[in-house]
């Protein structure tokens, strides 16, 4: 009997505990719902007084380098109510917040600028303006920013075609070749018409040996003067030649506008600088001069250019020192296609559109 007893007790013990939990459950409900009443009861009396959330967007990120930024923001509106707190955020995941990193910024003008700092170098970061009133904290679009590489961030990887080794750099969203593509199957005789053939040029060669042809210094230094059908197919497994709209995202990255990007002549300001590198090889003028010169590590160089015999006043090698010259592979009509240029003398980047038949310097950029 007293077995029974005890067995009986415990089991009307367990069951009161059962019976606890779903009480306790309950509770907890009640009490949260008590609190977001509260909350929402607070924040509805303020809305019912003209007040809301203030509502802002993000600013384009500006004057990127290795390790910082600038970014800022527009209040549209301060939600009826002045703003107590207005800054950035950012971080390396996709939405920051207060929690992360973060600047305040002093009260003023709706339009706010904020410095970016202790970043990490070739790192795609996320970026938000917010803004903060006595209802609560916003924030605005996200903006994605990449910083620029060092000398550490530099790869290199090897062309299975030949075995040369390049550098590679990232810029933006896009990895780049940080020279010039050297990749040889022949040398073409610099009298003959190429047509439509693929036309092959070392500057200042004048024979046709694949052999010396690679033993020369401008070869080394500067690497093949590529007509545009050879150009077409001259990049490596992976990686392809840049179209027009390939360069523009990395002008418009680099701080040109995008109407800028789409004039022709020289455009920008300062963006031919910062992707030019190797004072040296340049002559020296607004390139070399210019304080954002070889920011990026893409390196380019005036490796100058070849005109066929069709160029009857002008034909050969020439400006060497002086114009760095890249294929795009976007064509403009039958015999014509975009390229770029960096001059010496100006600090932007140039765009126009040429015979196919010209040697042109080549960068390969990477598939994505």
């Amino acid at each position: 009997m007293h077995i029974i007893s005890s067995l009986n007790q415990f089991i009307m013990k367990k069951k009161r505990n059962i019976l606890f939990v779903p009480f306790l459950i309950l509770c907890l409900f009640f009490a949260v719902s008590c609190e977001k009443e509260e909350i929402n009861k607070d924040i509805n009396d303020k809305k019912s007084s003209g007040k809301y959330l203030p509502t802002l967007i993000t600013d384009n990120v500006l004057s990127i380098t290795t390790t910082s930024a600038k970014s800022g923001g527009r209040i549209i509106s301060d939600g009826g109510t002045s703003v107590i707190s207005r800054g950035v955020v950012w971080s390396i995941g996709e939405e920051p917040t207060t929690e992360d990193n973060k600047t305040t910024d002093s009260g003023g003008s709706e339009v706010f600028m904020s410095e970016i700092s202790g970043l990490k170098s070739a790192t795609k970061y996320y970026v938000r303006a917010y803004a903060t009133n006595e209802i609560g904290t916003t924030y605005g679009n996200t903006q994605t920013f990449t910083t620029l590489a060092t000398l550490e961030d530099i790869d290199l990887f090897v062309d299975s075609r030949d075995g040369i080794v390049y550098k590679k750099i990232p810029i933006g969203n896009q990895v780049w070749m940080a020279e010039n593509l050297k990749y040889l199957p022949a040398v073409t005789d610099i009298n003959a018409e190429t047509d439509k053939n693929p036309g092959y040029y070392i500057y200042g060669y004048e024979g046709t040996e694949l052999s010396e042809a690679k033993t020369k210094a401008n070869y080394t230094i500067y690497g093949v003067l590529y007509n545009w059908y050879a150009a077409m197919t001259a990049c490596p497994d992976g990686w392809h030649l840049p179209t027009d709209e390939d360069w523009k995202e990395l002008e418009i990255y680099l701080g040109m506008t995008q109407e800028m990007a789409n004039t022709t002549g020289f455009r920008g300001t300062n963006q031919g600088s910062k992707l030019a590198g190797n004072s040296s090889l340049w002559e020296r003028d607004a390139v070399t001069l210019d304080e954002a010169f070889e920011t990026t590590r893409f390196g380019a160089i005036p490796g100058g250019g070849f005109y066929p015999p069709v160029f009857e006043d002008m034909n050969g090698f020439n400006n060497i020192g002086y114009i760095g010259t890249w294929w795009t592979s976007s064509e403009t009509e039958e015999f014509e296609a975009w390229r770029r240029g960096i001059i010496y003398e100006d600090a932007g980047i140039y765009r126009n559109s040429v015979l196919k038949s010209q040697g042109r310097s080549v960068r390969c950029i990477k598939n994505r």
